[in-house]
């Protein structure tokens, strides 16, 4: 089942975070991304091109697919600087390609429509 949604999905819109420079704070555009090897789950934030940590499965926020069916999955990410778990549910959409994501155990948490990210060739034969 979670062969079908193995990839590098992207949000389709940014979030605007505040980020501290030179005292003081600069807009910038983040994507999040959600990375798929099997059971494992990366999670991580940055500019719209950016596939550097899928390409080498390194996440600091990782964690597990804990259930999965033909239209929806669960799973969670740990965060190592809080020492806690995020849970969320994503709705899986146009055979795979979409991802309507939700965390389940904070309201303002992430959330939105993750688009499966085109790969190298080389990478996705892999």
């Amino acid at each position: 089942m979670t062969d079908r949604i193995n990839g590098l999905y992207r949000t389709k819109d940014p979030e605007v975070v505040g980020e501290y420079h030179a005292g003081g704070i600069t807009n910038v555009d983040v994507y999040w991304f959600l990375a798929f090897h099997g059971m494992d789950v990366g999670l991580y934030g940055s500019g719209p091109d950016d596939r550097r940590r899928y390409d080498r499965e390194e996440y600091e926020l990782a964690g597990r697919i804990t259930s999965a069916s033909n239209d929806k999955l669960h799973f969670y990410i740990y965060n190592p600087h809080t020492r806690s778990n995020a849970y969320f549910e994503a709705i899986i959409e146009d055979n795979g390609d979409r991802l309507n994501v939700r965390q389940t155990n904070d309201e303002k948490g992430i959330k939105g429509i993750f688009e499966r990210q085109a790969l190298e060739r080389s990478h996705a034969e892999t």
